[in-house]
């Protein structure tokens, strides 16, 4: 069943935004964790409180993007070259006309601006040096997203994610809340396979009963949870670490999952066209209306995915930008709207892997000679990622999944710009120049 008239709002923002250590000044990284605040301005007639501290979530990341999970586990750690500030630009505020107006005005001060707003409805926020305010006390905010291992369960107001007990990365249940507090099931049993076509050897074949992936350390904070997944191989009766790991992000309305993806020898001469990686889920509940997609995913015929990865380069590139190509899926479930962005490097698709969107599951791994899983079932959507044109390397593709009130109309993670803010003098300074927009 499809969904007509889907209409975006230009200032919706269902995701957080990221901002690095590397974007920041140098104070940052000679900071520690606690004492840098985020605060927002609203001016208020007759109030002496016209700047608020809100929400700001530091993760301590290594180079890898995988969470540090030694600095994880101090309460206040040093701020790291690779580091993320996590914020959610529906609470920022209006232009601060100076510091000095500002929690710990007067000292470094980064202005941040969200440009997923329109002209006429900015929105600001400030990143502040609270290392001289020793007595100031931080807010507590609450967490919005929950966490219950013993159920393998994490919620928030608007999801609730049923994770497999030996692939974590994969549901049993996504459920979106709605408006009544009522649970409504939107998919469910998400499936992965691996189908390797080795030149010269014999076909691979591994499912998510053969791969698995575990939280193994994990962040709480004010805008949501991160978790430190390591994956592993099972092969007859060992365990393989594969050394790969990622951070899974859970925020009050969204979900990044980053995929790295380890070619540890060039697929072209390696395997044979047909060799990929299918992932799919069973819609229970989403109304998917792919005419609504600004940046569709392609539907390729399985011949033409046999003809080799140079035959079917050219429709991937269609979604690509200088350095990364877009895909997204839109739909409904009851009131909410649902999103599914993947992102992949612009390199990755000129090789020809990128996702291929499959609606027709049952002919489409039989024409690829896919192998059948336990969750095969009539009405099931996947994608398929073309692996035989790789060259040797290792890049990351990341996965952005929302649920909100209101359709979603920008990018994941929401675009920001940041500036350094001019020092606060006895005379009014020339201002600094804007530095390049960071994401």
């Amino acid at each position: 069943m499809m969904v007509a008239g889907l209409i975006y709002s230009a200032d919706c923002v269902s995701c957080p935004s990221f901002v690095t250590t590397k974007s920041l000044p140098g104070w940052v990284q000679e900071s520690n964790a606690q004492d840098i605040r985020l605060v927002a301005y609203n001016p208020v007639a007759n109030s002496s409180t016209s700047s608020q501290e809100i929400p700001l979530q530091v993760d301590p990341i290594q180079r890898d993007g995988s969470l540090d999970t030694k600095r994880n586990s101090q309460s206040n750690f040093s701020v790291a070259e690779f580091d993320r500030f996590v914020f959610d630009a529906k609470n920022f505020g209006a232009k601060a006309p100076s510091k000095e107006i500002l929690i710990c005005g007067g000292t470094n001060t980064v202005e941040i601006e969200s440009r997923e707003t329109t002209d006429s409805n900015k929105k600001f926020a400030y990143l502040v040096d609270c290392r001289g305010s020793k007595g100031l006390a931080r807010t507590k905010f609450p967490q919005p997203v929950d966490h219950k291992t013993s159920e393998l369960n994490i919620s928030s107001t608007s999801f609730d994610y049923h994770y497999l007990p030996t692939n974590q990365l994969l549901f049993r249940s996504l459920k979106t809340k709605t408006e009544r507090g009522d649970l409504l099931t939107a998919s469910r049993n998400s499936d992965f396979l691996f189908h390797l076509d080795l030149k010269r050897f014999f076909t691979l074949s591994f499912t998510n009963k053969d791969v698995e992936s575990y939280v193994e350390a994990t962040r709480s904070g004010p805008l949501g949870i991160s978790g430190h997944i390591n994956f592993y191989l099972r092969l007859l009766m060992f365990k393989i670490d594969l050394k790969l790991a990622t951070l899974a992000s859970f925020y009050e309305d969204s979900a990044n999952i980053p995929m790295i993806v380890d070619v540890p020898k060039s697929g072209t001469t390696t395997l044979n066209p047909g060799s990929g990686m299918f992932y799919s889920f069973k819609p229970d509940g989403i109304e998917i209306d792919l005419a609504a997609s600004r940046h569709p995913f392609p539907e390729i015929r399985p011949e033409e995915i046999k003809a080799g990865a140079k035959s079917i380069t050219s429709t991937g590139l269609k979604n690509c930008g200088p350095s990364v190509c877009t895909y997204d899926m839109q739909g409904r479930v009851e009131s909410k709207y649902f999103s599914l962005q993947i992102t992949v490097p612009r390199p990755a698709v000129e090789q020809g892997f990128f996702p291929i969107l499959v609606t027709k599951v049952e002919d489409f791994k039989q024409k690829m000679n896919l192998k059948t899983t336990d969750t095969d079932e009539p009405g099931r959507v996947g994608f398929y990622y073309e692996n035989s044109g790789l060259e040797k390397g290792r890049f990351t593709m990341d996965y952005w999944l929302t649920l909100t009130s209101s359709l979603q109309g920008g990018a994941c993670p929401n675009p920001v710009s940041v500036k350094p803010m001019d020092a606060i003098a006895a005379a009014p300074a020339s201002p600094a120049p804007d530095s390049s927009p960071s994401h």
